[in-house]
């Protein structure tokens, strides 16, 4: 069966406005999904500004990465974000917590909680990108998509057991379970076990199915990697991972929303600033602030201008409010030279200089003077 994405309950709806700047993305799926094809089959994409192009996103060495550095109209920058997923039970509207994770858990959703690394800006357009196994016509199957997850956490006789790990997503169609016994105690790579799946014959102790307890991932089969804590193992134990076969969301889909202006700083709160039909709070770290807040008007010259005279000395900041005077230091202020062609890695480092600000002309009111 193909996985849904709920869409009456995901937040933002489709073209929501005011989105707080601090809100993270919550994507509601009708079945338990695969963490890593979140990470690679969803996109929140936003202004027309990166710090990656060209074959594989090659990021560009940026002295400053709050800048802007990358223009390119009609080509949308990707907006990085960690996930995280939770369980959510429909039939009573709740997060549900304490899950035994090693197998399928039947009527309850997965939210997956998108939160960008840095706050979203301010009054501005963002786009997310859902990718299913087929394109909205349907005559193209996609790479990456949106998937089932296909395996699950380690037990042993029936209990959960952290001390082996497994990664991966399983690539073949029929459900079944990984089987690791040991043979030889030890603690650590001295323990050694034979593996297999439910639908193989058990193999003998020797062999290429013969491996140590090593801590380092180690490949099996059928698009698994696994792990041994470095602890003390004892012949006869068998540790399972359940294994299912993998469904994909078949539909893609496309969120639209924006984010408010500089009044629009509160908490998010499904009951106040979304259509959602769920009634739990979204995860969020930004808190209520001043509207009224600090921050630079203008620069003078402006920012990014070109063809600007060499013997020029003087810059004005403008703020929005008034300056103490006494914050104002040769340590707070800092102008550098950078070549017009961008940054490059030499023998000597990268190519900027950093200049000391040898005086401040003035201070007055909401305005700094300086002279380089």
């Amino acid at each position: 069966m193909p996985i849904n994405l709920v869409t009456n309950l995901s937040y933002p709806q489709n073209n929501e406005v005011n989105v707080p700047i601090g809100s993270s993305i919550v994507l509601f799926f009708d079945k338990e999904v695969d963490v890593q094809s979140i990470k690679d089959s969803c996109i929140l994409s936003g202004p027309d500004s990166d710090f990656s192009s060209g074959p594989d996103n090659s990021v560009w060495m940026m002295n400053n990465p709050s800048e802007n550095y990358l223009r390119s109209p009609g080509y949308n920058g990707f907006v990085k974000f960690d996930v995280e997923l939770r369980y959510y039970d429909p039939s009573t509207s709740s997060e549900v917590s304490n899950v035994l994770d090693i197998d399928r858990v039947n009527n309850l959703y997965t939210m997956a909680i998108l939160k960008p690394e840095k706050v979203l800006a301010l009054d501005t357009k963002y786009r997310i990108h859902v990718i299913g196994s087929n394109t909205s016509s349907g005559s193209i199957v996609s790479a990456n998509c949106v998937s089932e997850r296909t395996v699950y956490s380690c037990s042993i006789n029936g209990a959960i057991s952290k001390r082996v790990k497994i990664k991966g997503s399983y690539n073949l169609p029929n459900n079944v379970t990984l089987n690791c016994k040991i043979i030889k105690s030890g603690v650590g790579s001295e323990a050694q076990y034979v593996w297999w799946f439910s639908n193989e014959a058990i193999p003998n102790n020797s062999g290429a199915r013969l491996l140590k307890c090593t801590s380092r991932w180690r490949s099996l089969d059928r698009g698994l990697i696994i792990r041994f804590e470095e602890s003390e193992y004892i012949a006869g134990e068998i540790y399972q991972f359940k294994c299912y076969q993998k469904s994909n969301l078949e539909q893609s889909h496309i969120i639209n929303f924006s984010t408010g202006n500089a009044g629009v700083f509160v908490e998010s709160d499904y009951s106040l600033t979304s259509s959602s039909e769920i009634d739990i709070n979204i995860p969020t770290r930004v808190r209520p602030v001043d509207s009224n807040v600090f921050e630079i008007v203008s620069i003078e010259p402006v920012k990014a201008s070109i063809n600007i005279p060499i013997d020029t000395k003087y810059f004005t900041i403008t703020f929005s409010k008034n300056i103490n005077p006494q914050t104002v230091t040769q340590g707070s202020i800092k102008i550098k030279s950078f070549p017009v062609s961008g940054f490059y890695q030499s023998k000597t480092g990268i190519n900027n200089r950093e200049y000391e600000v040898y005086k401040i002309l003035s201070v007055e009111d909401n305005k700094i003077i300086i002279e380089v």
